[in-house]
């Protein structure tokens, strides 16, 4: 099975396509199981929460019509109602009343950007002060815990371009937030966006993914962070051989927030969900 967690369709300040189109492409491209999860991040500027809210109730009845069409038709495509919910150190009280106002599916809780009424300049900074920052923030996070699976950890490395050789300096920061994790049977996300960035490759690296069972975690997701449809799937078979090779036999989707395990190998196949609890 071809599972995509973490697309973002026009609902997102930075996606493009509709919904519609989102699944038609992850149709051709043989995806299994599409979550949509739009950008809501939790932040007073334009392309926040507010904007985020002002379309959920349509984009709620696109999700829709997407899962009724789809249900008359003989494709097996699953579409999943998901968030992608970022910055929540500016308001934790507000993102946990909105999820327990809203039925999701899949929570990715991620960490975008400085605090409101932060001076800091992610893009120009010395980059030890800014991932310094994130990994308050990443912990902040964390500590909430009201998401399923935390996305693209190594966020830095991708948009901001720090080196990998920085980021790996915050090995206790990265390893704490991946203890916390399993003791809460968090998921972690591997990202494969970064194949088609600069960097190269998928995020987070291998020895993360590695430490991460080695503290306990149990469960993977992995999303191709897409936000055209033409690049929903892509570079999800990577992501496979090195989850298996950081030593899981399966990665989860997750549905009503609960994790559905998916074997990886040899040839997988859906595995009832209380597998997974």
């Amino acid at each position: 099975m071809r599972i995509d967690s973490h697309v973002h369709s026009h609902f997102s300040y930075d996606g493009h396509d509709p919904v519609s189109l989102l699944c038609t492409s992850a149709i051709v491209r043989g995806v299994d199981v599409l979550t949509v999860t739009d950008h809501c991040d939790i932040r007073s500027h334009r392309n926040g929460h507010a904007s985020y809210l002002a379309t959920l109730q349509e984009r709620g009845r696109a999700l829709r019509e997407a899962q009724e069409q789809l249900s008359r038709g003989k494709e097996s495509l699953l579409v999943l109602d998901g968030i992608e919910l970022g910055d929540i150190g500016n308001d934790p009280d507000f993102a946990a009343e909105h999820l327990h106002s809203y039925p999701y599916d899949f929570v990715l809780g991620s960490v975008h950007h400085a605090l409101d009424g932060s001076t800091v300049d992610i893009y120009h900074d010395d980059p030890l002060m800014v991932i310094e920052l994130y990994f308050e923030e990443l912990q902040r996070l964390v500590e909430w815990g009201q998401f399923d699976s935390l996305a693209h950890l190594d966020y830095p490395v991708f948009l901001w371009k720090a080196p990998e050789r920085t980021f790996r300096r915050f090995e206790p920061q990265i390893d704490r937030v991946l203890k916390r994790l399993a003791e809460q049977g968090k998921a972690l996300e591997v990202n494969t966006s970064g194949l088609f960035r600069d960097v190269g490759r998928l995020g987070p690296e291998l020895w993360v993914l590695q430490r991460f069972r080695e503290h306990g975690g149990r469960f993977i997701t992995v999303g191709s962070d897409s936000h055209w449809a033409k690049d929903i799937g892509r570079g999800i078979k990577e992501a496979y051989a090195v989850i298996k090779e950081a030593g899981f036999d399966h990665i989860v989707y997750y549905q009503e927030r609960v994790p559905v395990v998916v074997p990886i190998s040899p040839t997988p196949s859906l595995v009832d969900r209380s597998q997974a609890m």
